[in-house]
């Protein structure tokens, strides 16, 4: 009897330790899962940030291509030419003996071709000097009642043609002198050195300038 009662105790000694064994292993798998379940939260919290910086990218885009479409202001096309009006002067020829020396004064005129600011150049002579240059003792021989009919280039030949009031009053010095002023101020806007220049009154270059 005592044999079969250290017998069981043992039997159940060893069945003791298997299930403590089991056990114990069983909670050792059940750990792991847990360390394994964890990275992917963190996973998923990267995946959440970079969804936010994506949506932050598109909220930026129509910014861009707002200013993009922004309408451009139109632009003039008009040139603006610095050119010589030529002028005859008391301070240079005090004398007045020299009428075929005339001599300049830069200004700036807008225009959309050469022909254009040419005749504004002949149209600001006519007026006259302003104070500024009146004070450099400039002044114009051509009668201010004269106007500027059309200025025309062509085959290498610019042609001014004016009222016939250019050739009212004086002589051949204020003539020459005029002659001079025209010439230069046109020699300023087109400075071909073998370019013609010719002055007309009512189309006749004839007529032009006869004393």
């Amino acid at each position: 009897m005592n044999k079969k009662i250290f017998n069981i105790n043992i039997l159940s000694l060893l069945l003791l330790i298997c299930v403590t064994i089991f056990l114990t292993g069983c909670l050792g798998t059940a750990d792991k899962d847990k360390k394994q379940v964890e990275p992917k939260k963190t996973t998923e919290i990267k995946v959440e940030d970079t969804k936010e910086v994506a949506t932050n990218i598109n909220t930026t885009t129509p910014k861009a291509d707002t200013k993009e479409t922004t309408p451009v202001k139109n632009v003039s096309l008009s040139k603006e030419l610095v050119v010589s009006v030529y002028y005859a002067s008391t301070k240079e020829d005090p004398d007045g003996v020299n009428p075929e020396n005339t001599y300049p004064s830069e200004v700036k005129i807008s225009a959309d071709n050469r022909e254009d600011v040419a005749k504004k150049a002949l149209e600001m002579l006519i007026s006259g000097p302003k104070d500024n240059e009146k004070e450099k003792g400039f002044y114009t021989s051509i009668p201010s009642n004269t106007s500027v009919n059309y200025v025309k280039f062509k085959d290498n030949k610019v042609i001014a043609d004016f009222s016939k009031n250019l050739n009212s009053g004086g002589g051949s010095f204020d003539m020459t002198q005029r002659r001079s002023q025209i010439e230069n101020t046109l020699r300023s806007i087109y400075p071909n050195k073998d370019i013609e220049i010719a002055i007309s009154v009512d189309g006749s270059e004839e007529q032009a300038l006869q004393p």
